[in-house]
């Protein structure tokens, strides 16, 4: 864990963390930090509109990953097991690089 924020926009919550991953275990990475983010999400007295991960490589040239998810989504996979892996993948969150 590199960065950790929590923040309002627009009238939305988000909370925000950056991450150093390892590029061979970068899916694995970010499985366990998007899941970090929803069990502690869960308790929020305020909920969360988006969740969002920023990988960091060692790599040199190797530009950042970011995934964002929606928390209620996430939440519905992760947490209440409501929604299967290929909904919350093609659903729930996209990804970017910087």
């Amino acid at each position: 864990l590199t960065g950790l924020k929590i923040y309002t926009k627009d009238g939305e919550r988000t909370y925000y963390v950056e991450i150093l991953a390892d590029r061979n275990r970068s899916s694995d990475d970010l499985s366990f930090a998007v899941s970090a983010l929803a069990n502690m999400g869960q308790y929020a007295k305020k909920p969360f509109k988006k969740y969002v991960v920023v990988m960091h490589y060692d790599v040199r040239g190797k530009t950042s990953d970011i995934c964002e998810a929606n928390a209620r989504c996430t939440a519905d996979y992760m947490i209440r097991k409501q929604v299967n892996y290929d909904h919350w993948y093609k659903k729930c969150i996209k990804f970017t690089s910087t």
